[in-house]
């Protein structure tokens, strides 16, 4: 009897082998590997196919992608599929390690990290890199472009962005989709300077506080995590942030009623890489990288505009006042803004005047139906 069960393992063990070398069984996939499906109702476009064979001399890269947003947010997983379709492009040479929720590095440390090497590549913004890459400094003005035409901005901006950012050894290799901005008040709907007169309202930064200087208000600093307490205590009035990256995630609309949508960008940001390791890496993978980020910005963009979808719904289920500013009373904002430029040139010189001059041109394209997910014809994300 005990021969037969015996022989009865043997052929189930066996059995078994066969399967798996026949790919009969899977494996589970460390806790960085993007998965199939990036949680969303977006299509992945070209996501799921079989990488194509990277040529057996390739250098084989695992590069440590740092950025503060967690894991499930939009940010997250856009960078989720990056890595997915960075693999597939570069037939497996080049992948991303993901550390999300800063947990390599802080976003004030990000340009440090780039430069030394502790990490490969980061969620970069201008607010981060300015005190050091001054030239950046008008891109934080409010209004210099619309957030909600990400590849006017990105096809305009990126080359020289790159250009001046190379010179501080770092590549940029996307430019970010950016939110509009919202104001989300505890005292009614803010759409003019009127409505902001004296008030304390949250931003993020020098040059948003600046604006708002600019607008009547009280530009006050303050950390996300302490922003709901000012609110529910009346130490700020409201909150200038991006509706995808403040206002929804951090449910800042369930303290303060009034909600208005302008057009305004959000801080600008990029995918940034230390350019000695973009350099090491072969003409068919920098190729590879350009093809996955084209993949990735369309995708993102996407997944912002229905994040954008989900906060609206959320605001109407949850009472608020809603309101979108005109174009009309968005200009009246962005007009006094702009009286901040010839002090941020000051600081920024003959770079930042010729970043402050593109921005002009794209605030002069607004005439052109713009239609998301299309990318300029001749725009080369990473070249």
């Amino acid at each position: 009897m005990t021969k037969k069960i015996v022989s009865i393992l043997l052929i189930v063990c066996m059995a078994l082998a066969f399967l798996t070398a026949c790919g009969g069984t899977t494996t589970t996939p460390p806790a960085n590997t993007p998965p199939a499906d990036s949680g969303t109702s977006t299509p992945a476009p070209d996501a799921g196919k079989d990488p194509a064979p990277a040529p057996a001399d390739e250098k084989q890269f695992v590069f440590k992608y740092a950025f503060g947003q967690p894991l499930e947010s939009t940010d997250g997983k856009g960078y989720q599929y990056l890595a997915k379709v960075l693999e597939e492009e570069s037939g497996g040479s080049v992948k991303m390690e993901l550390y999300p929720a800063s947990s390599l590095i802080s976003n004030n440390e990000v340009l440090d990290a780039l430069m030394d090497g502790t990490a490969d590549m980061s969620h970069a913004t201008v607010a981060y890199l300015s005190p050091t890459i001054k030239e950046l400094t008008p891109l934080e003005i409010p209004g210099m472009y619309r957030g909600d035409r990400y590849f006017d901005f990105a096809a305009a901006l990126h080359q020289p962005i790159d250009e001046i950012c190379n010179a501080y050894g770092v590549k940029i290799v996307a430019v970010l989709p950016a939110c509009v901005m919202n104001l989300a008040s505890t005292d009614g709907i803010m759409k003019s300077p009127a409505d902001m007169a004296g008030k304390n309202i949250r931003c993020a930064g020098k040059w948003m506080g600046e604006g708002i200087g600019k607008w009547g208000g009280n530009g006050v600093t303050i950390t996300l995590a302490d922003v709901p307490t000012a609110l529910e205590r009346k130490t700020v009035d409201a909150v200038y942030g991006g509706c995808n990256t403040v206002i929804f995630p951090f449910k800042l609309y369930e303290l303060a009623d009034y909600v208005s949508f302008t057009s305004l960008q959000e801080n600008l940001g990029f995918i940034a890489m230390n350019l000695d390791t973009w350099n090491e890496m072969s003409a068919n993978q920098q190729a590879a990288m350009n093809r996955a980020i084209a993949k990735w910005a369309v995708y993102t963009e996407q997944l912002q505009l229905d994040d954008v979808k989900a906060f609206e719904a959320a605001l109407e289920a949850n009472g608020n006042t809603v309101y979108y500013l005109t174009d009309e009373e968005n200009q009246v904002l962005i007009d006094k803004s702009l009286e901040l430029l010839p002090q941020a040139i000051e600081v920024a010189g003959e770079k930042g005047q010729q970043l402050a001059d593109i921005c002009a041109e794209i605030r002069a394209g607004y005439d052109v139906e713009y239609q998301p997910g299309v990318i300029p014809e001749g725009y080369n994300f990473a070249d």
